[in-house]
């Protein structure tokens, strides 16, 4: 199967990666605005949740897919997530999301553009509307092959923002706040990253009007994507 990275607005969602082009392989981009396409993600969600916009880090900090944790997640396309919203901070799983009996899936991310850079949630192909008050995470692969470095990040949302390398919590940040510009940096961060393959997961909070993300991975490419 193949896997894909993840994103996760009105969210828009972006995240940069900036590594040597000869020691990585990232994604397929859009050539425009370097971000990387909707066919390399999978994406888990929505859940319903009222307080991703607001301020308060710490409400974005509960497990919103109890009893499973989302840094212990390495998705392959179709695999299960065991979850009980009595146990989550989240309050339930749309009911038009793709599952496997009552459990939600890791399903292949489709806005219906799947070429391009612009992860619309308000236009998720699998849900068919536009939701407020929900999250959604995107997760994806990528390999880096060069001596131990740092790597700059660069994320942005709309709304609430967290994003996860490998299974470190490097950003959270719980915002009321539009998508910005393709390319735009609203959050940045630096993590060490070893040779290997290393997974990204990056979580959007709606809180009312549009939603959708965006990741750029700056100067990678023929990336591993959905699968590790």
């Amino acid at each position: 199967m193949r896997s894909r990275f993840l994103y996760v607005v009105p969210v828009v969602l972006l995240a940069a990666l900036f590594l040597p082009i000869s020691d990585a392989r990232g994604q397929a981009t859009d050539p425009i605005s370097g971000e990387i396409t909707g066919e390399q993600f999978l994406a888990l969600g929505p859940f319903a949740y009222p307080f991703g916009c607001g301020g308060d880090g710490a409400l974005l900090i509960g497990n919103h897919i109890a009893p499973s944790f989302i840094q212990d997640q390495y998705p392959e396309e179709g695999d299960e997530v065991d979850y009980d919203p009595e146990l989550a901070v989240t309050t339930g799983y749309h009911p038009s999301a793709p599952a496997s009996g009552d459990l939600p899936i890791w399903r292949p991310w489709d806005d219906g553009t799947p070429f391009d850079g612009d992860q619309d949630m308000g236009t998720d192909v699998a849900i068919g509307i536009n939701l407020d008050d929900h999250v959604t995470f995107l997760a994806t692969y990528i390999e880096f092959d060069g001596d131990p470095t740092q790597v700059d990040i660069c994320a942005r949302s709309d709304d609430g923002l967290q994003v996860w390398w490998d299974c470190d919590l490097v950003v959270n940040n719980n915002i009321c706040r539009g998508r910005g510009t393709a390319g735009l940096c609203q959050d940045t961060v630096t993590v060490d990253v070893e040779p290997g393959v290393h997974r990204l997961i990056i979580g959007v909070w709606e809180r009312g009007g549009g939603w959708g993300g965006a990741g750029l991975y700056g100067g990678l490419s023929d990336g591993l994507g959905r699968s590790k």
